[in-house]
This record gives C-alpha cells, sequence and structure tokens, in this order.
C-alpha cells in the first residue's frame, strides 16, 4: 500500500508545492530543487528545457520555461498563491494540473 501524502503544517505554498513534487516524481528528486527564500523551483527536464515555477513581486505563482537558456514561457498561473489559504485535498489537485510538464 502506498503511503499516502501529508503536507506539513508549517509550510508555505510554495514549500508544499516542492514537497509535493518530490514526493510525486521520486525518480526526478535530483533535478528539483527549491531556493533557500521560498520564492521558486526549479526542475531541469534535459540538457536543453528548464521548468520554474515561481513567486512574483505580486504573490501570483508563475510558470517559466526556458530552453536553451532563453526564455519560452513566462506566465502567471494562480492569482496571489502566496497568501491563499488551501485545503490539503485543493493543494493536491492545484498540484497535479500545474506539474503536469514535469512529468510529459
Amino acid at each position: 500500500m502506498k503511503k499516502e501524502f501529508k503536507f506539513k503544517e508549517n509550510q508555505s505554498n510554495i514549500e508544499k508545492l516542492f514537497s509535493y513534487a518530490k514526493h510525486k516524481f521520486p525518480k526526478f528528486n535530483r533535478r528539483l530543487d527549491y531556493d533557500e527564500w521560498g520564492q521558486f523551483i526549479f526542475f531541469k527536464k534535459n540538457e536543453q528545457i528548464s521548468i520554474f515555477y515561481y513567486i512574483g513581486i505580486t504573490g501570483d505563482l508563475n510558470f517559466n520555461v526556458y530552453k536553451d537558456q532563453i526564455a519560452k514561457i513566462d506566465k502567471p498561473i494562480i492569482r496571489d498563491f502566496k497568501h491563499k489559504v488551501y485545503s490539503d485535498e485543493k493543494l493536491k489537485i492545484i498540484f497535479d494540473k500545474i506539474l503536469k510538464p514535469v512529468s510529459d
């Protein structure tokens, strides 16, 4: 039986996203990184493509894709993500949707 994932209460939303990504994609653990200020999550998909999820100045969660170190996509995906409070189940639904590029 697979162990059910639980979020830690004292984590920020971006920390929860990072923890969930590490749980959901254990074989990619070495490719996932999180900055010490809680501003972004980095995933190196391959030698050419890198994906960032980051908190912008306004608190929005943004999605950024670099190909050959050139930004190809940079768009907000959740408004005021930094400050909103979500239930654990709602976070899992959101994270399953936004982490789709990592799994492809």
